[in-house]
């Protein structure tokens, strides 16, 4: 008897194509995303945690995006924050917010916890 291999932790970041989320079932079966960063063990199908970013996206596409990922990860992708960056031209200095999301006991996305990101120096 072969012994199964250790679970492995797998993130990625910009991930390429072939690491891109595929959604078999559901309200959102043959959707496809490509988040910004995910967490998955190495024998999930699909994350339990992902992160999506913006910069130039609107706030309503990163709210469809967790929707998405949330509704269409059905209950295997337990969490999503969505960091939302600005960027103050005058001061070249970078504030935003970061939003965590789950799903309720009835399986709608819920905002758990917001929280500002203070000012940070623009790297050069």
């Amino acid at each position: 008897m072969t012994p199964s291999p250790e679970p492995k932790l797998l993130a990625s970041s910009s991930p390429p194509p072939s690491l891109e989320i595929s959604f078999l079932s559901g309200p959102y079966v043959t959707s496809r995303k490509e988040p910004d960063l995910f967490v998955r063990y190495n024998s999930d199908s699909l994350p339990s945690f992902v992160i999506e970013s913006g910069w130039s996206e609107r706030w309503n596409d990163l709210l469809h995006d967790m929707n998405l990922l949330l509704v269409g990860g059905d209950r295997d992708i337990r969490a999503v924050v969505i960091l939302k960056w600005k960027l103050n031209r005058l001061t070249s200095k970078v504030s935003g917010f970061a939003e965590l999301y789950v799903r309720d006991r009835n399986g709608v996305p819920i905002q758990r916890q917001r929280e500002r990101l203070g000012y940070l120096p623009r790297a050069n």
